[in-house]
């Protein structure tokens, strides 16, 4: 995650396995690709309230990070 550049795609089977991940700081290094270096993150994993909340963060800061990198 750390070298992607444009696009990072991961699938989780289940939602225990996003959330694993989230609280591993997986998804934390997620968001960090996505601000730092605008890379486009694509998650395909079930959903329930907090996955779907946490994409929505996600999905703000990669808009922003567009933004920034159309600006910038």
């Amino acid at each position: 995650m750390q070298r992607a550049i444009e696009e990072i795609l991961i699938m989780f089977s289940t939602a225990n396995a996003f959330h694993r991940q989230e609280h591993a700081g997986g998804i934390q290094l997620l968001k960090k690709a996505a601000t730092e270096r605008g890379v486009k993150i694509r998650i395909l994993t079930p959903e329930d309230e907090q996955i779907v909340e946490t994409a929505r963060k996600l999905m703000f800061l990669q808009e922003e990070g567009n933004h920034t990198k159309t600006l910038g």
